[in-house]
């Protein structure tokens, strides 16, 4: 039976402080057009941990990088053949990544992605404390809950959270954030880990895990 969401509970709930991320050296979300056989842009380079964004506009596709196809891929991503979808993918490990559309591969409908290492945070650069303040429970079963920091919520941008599954899968998205508190129905996700992404527009600000048990 589902708990109640009390004040008491909460009390014996962990939290957790996540790690800000500077907004000079945000994660970056790239997008790709898929269709009419071609993959727009083909070729991209991006940073470790910056996401690339798959979405189909018109025919029967898919995106195939798993070390299968490419065994010199550092490691594997790629969604179903279908039409009309979006996909995601977080890259964390640094290298080239090469990827194909199976049903068009014949055609030349082939890609390619570059991932340099993260850099990180420069000597004289200074966090902006803007982002989230809490997540919580730590693991989640029925509920999880985001805090954003109140300073965030006064920078008049368009702040976005999107959570994914380690498939790349978009599971749960929240667009044009108003609100300190966020709250997701979990009950229905499997127990794993998911990544979820704060946008300030369309730049990464913060990259979080929800863990699921």
């Amino acid at each position: 039976m589902k708990s109640n969401f009390t004040k008491t509970g909460l009390n014996l709930l962990i939290v957790v402080t996540l790690l800000l991320t500077n907004i000079a050296t945000a994660q970056t979300l790239v997008d790709v057009t898929v269709s009419s056989n071609v993959f727009t842009s083909s070729s991209i380079t991006i940073n470790a941990g910056d996401t690339v964004r798959w979405t189909n506009t018109g025919g029967s596709h898919n995106v195939n990088g798993t070390t299968e196809t490419f065994s010199s891929n550092p490691e594997s991503f790629g969604n179903a053949i279908a039409t009309e979808w979006v996909y995601t993918f977080v890259f964390t490990a640094p290298g080239t990544y090469n990827y194909q559309c199976d049903v068009h591969v014949g055609s030349g409908m082939i890609g390619d992605i570059t991932v340099l290492s993260d850099t990180g945070i420069e000597d004289n650069s200074e966090p902006t404390n803007k982002a989230i303040s809490n997540i919580y429970p730590v693991p989640a079963s029925e509920y999880v809950v985001i805090e954003l920091s109140q300073e965030l919520l006064l920078l008049n941008t368009k702040l976005t959270v999107v959570i994914y599954d380690l498939t790349g899968r978009e599971i749960a998205r929240d667009e044009n954030i108003r609100g300190f508190t966020l709250t997701y129905d979990t009950e229905s996700w499997s127990n794993s880990m998911y990544i979820f992404h704060l946008l300030s527009d369309t730049e990464i600000i913060e990259t979080g895990k929800i863990i699921m048990q």
